[in-house]
């Protein structure tokens, strides 16, 4: 379930519930009246309300899956991961935890990369040998990051 509304400084707000509530997404603007949302397909929700002037002000939302994350070869300190992505793609950014539970929210966990759309790779480094990690990406939507999490995995690195 997807919620929108307008704050007091006339921001855009959303957030979304998937057994839990996430964070809240800020995507600005001075919007002046309420707001009304439309789905037409899946990942993809066309918000519209009435702006400065009472002009029709139109955004829309669309958290692009990543079709995948994966992991190379692990390092001693070290973590290649890879992400396979679908059409539209923007950028994402891939956050890390330790232990075998990934971040949850784009605000959880230590920040790996925050990748533009040419780059699909990165390596991440300093970690301690022997241990476990896990990743989440969450995508980047006109200039706002997904609080849901597109692709999750675990790893580990190698022992000395």
């Amino acid at each position: 379930m997807d919620i929108f509304w307008v704050n007091s400084a006339g921001q855009l707000l959303h957030t979304a519930y998937s057994g839990a509530w996430q964070g809240v997404d800020n995507f600005g603007g001075r919007e002046l009246g309420p707001v009304a949302a439309v789905s037409w397909g899946p990942y993809r929700i066309d918000v519209f309300g009435r702006g400065l002037g009472n002009s029709l002000q139109h955004i829309y939302y669309a958290p692009v899956p990543i079709t995948g994350l994966s992991v190379g070869d692990p390092g001693l300190t070290t973590v290649d991961l890879n992400v396979s992505t679908s059409a539209n793609y923007s950028g994402a950014e891939i956050r890390r935890t330790t232990g075998d539970t990934p971040p949850a929210s784009s605000t959880d966990g230590t920040l790996v990369a925050d990748l533009d759309a040419a780059t699909t790779s990165v390596q991440d480094t300093g970690l301690t040998p022997d241990g476990v990690y896990s990743y989440a990406a969450f995508v980047h939507v006109n200039g706002v990051t997904s609080t849901v999490a597109s692709a999750v995995i675990s790893t580990y690195t190698l022992s000395s």
